[in-house]
Parts: C-alpha cells; structure tokens; sequence
C-alpha cells in the first residue's frame, strides 16, 4: 500500500513514498507533489529551496540523486495602520471636537505596524470632509518632527474641500507613530458648521 508522510526535522520537511507498488504509480504521485510556505509566516527567507529526490529499488539499490531548486519571491506587505490602538477591537478612532476649543490631538493611541519593514518612507493625514474651509485644519506640534527625526520633512496641502498633513523621508516605524499621535484637529471659524469630519492616514513602505 503506498503512504505519504511528512516528518518535520528542524528546518527540513522530508516526504516518503513506500511500496510495494509500480514505478508508475510512484510516478504518479510524484507528480502531484506541491511545495507551500505556511501563511502563519508573513516575513519569509527568499532563499532558494532545494527538494532532493532518492530512489530505492525492492533489492536496498539506491538511484543517483535528483535535485530541483525553488525559486523564492517574496511580497511586499503593506502597513498597517490602527488610530484606536492595539488594545481596542477595530482600526477606526472618534474625538469630539467643541466650537472654540483649543486643537484635539485625534488619535493619541494610534499605532503602526508593518511585517517585513522596520521603517516607513511616507505618512498622509487627510481631513477629507472641510466645512469651514481654510478655518478647519489638521496641524502637529512646532518642535516635533525636530526632536523626532530630521530626515523627515512636511508638506501641508490646503484645498477648498481637504487638507492634508504629508511626512516624507525614511524613518523608524516608532517614529511615523509618534507623529501620528501628535496630529490634531481645530477650526477657529466664527460660527463652525456642525457635522462629522472625517480624516483618512495612508502609510507607505519603499516598496508600497
């Protein structure tokens, strides 16, 4: 009867294929045989696999050696992002906003996260819904990018309708995070018109 088995020996998965039965039948099931890397590890090596055939006959003879490589490509993965932190279920965050209140930081708990980088290259913060126009803004702390990280630079982007916080320049993860817990919130307009506003963060890796 013919039994496939798969022992695991550290870092080496075997396969073997026992008889009695027909060359062809050996054949055939070679023939189905797959390769998979475990979904559970999300930052693979790209080092070549090599799977090595032997051979026995009903006699003990061992057959030459056969080999195949496995090319290895990996993807990229992209950040992540959570403004609720963590510690809450969901990735989405509120903050209350009072007519004539000094800026709100909007998302003090935020966190980053990305499997295969350890650093992050560009970060947007978008209020995508402007009632007030030019009286809403999204601003950040005067000496923070200073103490943080001086490689990144800040472009602000105003439109009629939006306005964006845009951090650029390669960075630790824990950096991006930390400029992202400080972004805040204000509109100074005499009479703001109430309603919900909504911001959108991007991050991106080298690769994104």
């Amino acid at each position: 009867k013919d039994q496939l088995t798969n022992p695991l020996k550290g870092t080496r998965s075997a396969a073997l294929l026992e008889g009695p039965t027909t060359s062809l039948a050996f054949e055939a099931v070679l023939s189905t045989l797959e390769y998979f890397n475990t979904p559970s590890n999300r930052n693979p090596s790209t080092s070549p696999r090599i799977v090595r055939f032997y051979a026995q006959d009903d006699e003990g003879l061992w057959g030459p050696r056969s080999s195949l490589v496995i090319a290895f490509r990996a993807v990229n993965n992209a950040p992540v992002v959570d403004l609720n932190g963590a510690a809450v279920v969901g990735s989405a965050t509120d903050a209350l906003y009072t007519e004539n209140d000094n800026p709100i930081v909007i998302a003090p708990l935020a966190t980053l996260f990305d499997v295969d980088s350890p650093e992050l290259y560009k970060m947007s913060v978008t209020l995508t819904i402007r009632l007030d126009g030019d009286s809403e803004k999204l601003t950040i702390p005067a000496t923070t990018l200073a103490s943080l990280n001086n490689n990144i630079t800040l472009l602000q982007t105003p439109s009629e309708s939006s306005f964006t916080l845009e951090f650029s320049g390669k960075a630790s993860i824990s950096v991006y995070e930390e400029l992202l817990r400080v972004v805040s919130y204000f509109d100074f307009a005499e009479e703001p018109v109430p309603g919900m506003r909504s911001v959108a963060v991007v991050v991106e890796d080298r690769s994104s």
